[in-house]
């Protein structure tokens, strides 16, 4: 699934905005520049976007096998 439209998912986008406020609660200090503090959030949400991206296709795989064990079910009934 291409990242746009993975972002067009409501249920996406709120997993990433957890992400982002659980990622800046834990990372509050000082002491970190903002170089350093954006280049590993994009590494996370980049990692959180893949992981999202490989359950939704798992899902989509697994409701698509469904489907299809259910047609031939029908076709040995008929």
């Amino acid at each position: 699934m291409e990242i746009n439209l993975l972002l067009n998912d409501h249920w996406v986008k709120n997993k990433i905005k957890m992400e982002i406020k659980k990622f800046f609660e834990l990372n509050d200090n000082n002491d970190t520049t903002y170089q350093n503090l954006w280049d590993t959030a994009k590494a996370v949400l980049r990692k959180k976007l893949m992981t999202l991206n490989a359950y939704i296709k798992k899902s989509e795989r697994a409701q698509t096998d469904n489907l299809r064990s259910y047609l031939k079910e029908l076709d040995k009934q008929e």
